[in-house]
């Protein structure tokens, strides 16, 4: 159990240096650069179990808001010795200010958020570690 529990923290630890992600854990605020785009990921409220509404905000380097996406979501959690690891998908839908999305965490715990987000030419990917309560 203690080895599992090690791999665990130590995946967390490469996927964070990995993405060189900025997270504002005051704000729920998760950035990262994504080539010459960057994602911002916003939850409204702290990340709990059960639904969180998201924001996700994609810039170009010139700082221009891209709103022809198509943004898929996916989130999951590894196995534990007590039960099989959690995958789950959403598409996140355009607005005014980004696309919004619906996150349904079925327990506390770490959470990987990856990011597909599809323009005509180029898949644009990101991935973010959340921690619910």
């Amino acid at each position: 159990m203690f080895k599992n529990i090690l791999i665990v923290i130590g995946f967390l630890i490469f996927s964070t240096l990995l993405g060189c992600s900025t997270i504002n854990k005051s704000t729920h605020t998760y950035e990262q650069k994504a080539g010459e785009y960057t994602l911002k990921f916003i939850l409204k409220n702290p990340p709990t179990s059960g639904e969180n509404s998201a924001l996700f905000i994609l810039r170009n380097a010139s700082g221009n808001i891209i709103d022809n996406a198509f943004m898929k979501i996916e989130y999951s959690t590894p196995a534990m010795p007590d039960r099989p690891p959690m995958n789950f998908h959403t598409q996140a839908k355009p607005t005014e200010s980004g696309y919004n999305a619906l996150l349904d965490f079925p327990m506390s715990g770490s959470w990987e958020v990856s990011v597909l987000a599809t323009l005509k030419d180029k898949d644009i990917k990101s991935r973010f570690t959340i921690d619910v309560r």
